[in-house]
């Protein structure tokens, strides 16, 4: 679910084959109702980004409920426990792991875990930084 870009590892097209039956979403969705649709209806987020300023769509995604599953870099250790994250190289193991022991989070964590990013939390900061 999101932007495709133009290099990708080659495991990407491999997964989409082997999957095919199991993928509901490939590559963007056009609007944000879609999008919000299927983040509510997917259980797992997976990134493995390289270079990321934030993550807002890891936010959005663990908001709607899924379990993160990131790389132990970037901004990431800085905004989730260690349980949610992977070394380089152990995506494969992170994600078996994650699998066998049927992670899921309750909404209240959810929440929990994204509200310090949530407009009604920061807004007023905002608002008075943007109004000088």
């Amino acid at each position: 679910l999101g932007q495709q870009f133009k290099n990708r590892p080659g495991c990407f097209a491999e997964a989409r084959q082997r999957l095919a039956k199991e993928i509901v979403q490939w590559g963007h969705v056009d609007d944000m109702e879609g999008y919000f649709h299927q983040l509510a209806s997917a259980d797992l987020v997976v990134s493995t980004a390289v270079h990321e300023f934030f993550g807002i769509s890891v936010i959005e995604a663990v908001r709607a409920g899924c379990v993160p599953v990131l790389p132990n870099r970037l901004a990431y250790p800085e905004l989730f426990e260690p349980r949610f994250l992977y070394e380089d190289g152990c995506l494969c193991e992170h994600l078996v792991k994650v699998l066998q022991n049927g992670v899921r989070l309750s909404k209240a964590e959810s929440v929990s875990m994204t509200e310090q990013f949530d407009w009604e939390t920061i807004g007023d900061d905002y608002r008075g930084w943007l109004n000088g």
